[in-house]
């Protein structure tokens, strides 16, 4: 390789460019065109510069200037066909990573609306969960929590409002549209409430396998253990003792 003018340096050591020197020979056979045991152009293509430069006149020229990162295509084929050329090299996933939520029936179905839950009961290959809340108009989602994950929230339609009690008198009422985001840190109590004239539709998202939440009525162990002087303290309706039920 040269590296200062009128020199040849090799293994570390400089070698005067001499026209006899055995370097200054090799270096002339390697990348030469002439016969006996030479290597030719194709195995040897020369300078490296130029071997970029021929690169960036052909290959580059295909080559997006900028990543497009969602761009306009061709429609897909046959699904079943795409499949089966698939399935001919790789073989046929075990498990099926594909769940039909629109066909399946709701889990909870109340005059106020209904949910979908979907998570490592029913869709054994996902570590995460999620829920398909509708409310109709004035319906609300009760007070409740989540005590094994945050929740993390989509609203798909309509107009809602949340309320999310933190800890001692900390609490925040915000409204939400189609298009927001809303999140609630794990085990903050909290409600949802369709303010709208249309069905309030949004979704839930978990990270963990299990969609668990728990609700502060008199049914929950926590209320059911409680003593009832925190009853008064806490609730608006007449103090009763929960009975405790095995």
């Amino acid at each position: 390789m040269i590296s200062e003018k009128g020199k040849v340096k090799a293994y570390g050591r400089n070698i005067s460019k001499s026209p006899n020197h055995p370097a200054r020979h090799a270096s002339r056979r390697i990348g030469s065109s002439g016969g006996g045991s030479s290597p030719n152009r194709s195995q040897c293509p020369g300078s490296p510069r130029a071997v970029t430069r021929e690169f960036r006149q052909s290959g580059c020229s295909a080559i997006a200037k900028r990543v497009p990162y969602i761009f306009q295509t061709g429609l897909p084929g046959d699904l079943k066909l795409e499949q089966n050329q698939a399935a001919q090299v790789t073989g046929v996933a075990p498990r099926s990573f594909a769940f039909s939520t629109s066909q399946m029936k709701p889990n909870k179905v109340t005059p106020g609306g209904e949910v979908k839950i979907v998570d490592s009961k029913n869709f054994p290959v996902t570590p995460i969960a999620t829920a398909i809340v509708k409310l109709k108009p004035g319906g609300l989602r009760e007070l409740h929590w989540h005590p094994n994950a945050d929740e993390w929230q989509y609203y798909i339609s309509g107009k809602g409002r949340m309320g999310v009690f933190a800890a001692g008198t900390r609490a925040r009422t915000m409204d939400f549209q189609a298009g927001d985001v809303g999140y609630v840190l794990q085990s903050q109590p909290h409600y949802i409430e369709n303010t709208g004239d249309t069905d309030l539709v949004f979704l839930e998202m978990f990270d963990s396998g299990r969609c668990d939440s728990q609700r502060r009525d008199g049914d929950h162990p926590v209320m059911r253990l409680s003593p009832c002087r925190l009853g008064v303290t806490r609730r608006t309706r007449p103090p009763r003792r929960f009975p405790i039920r095995s």
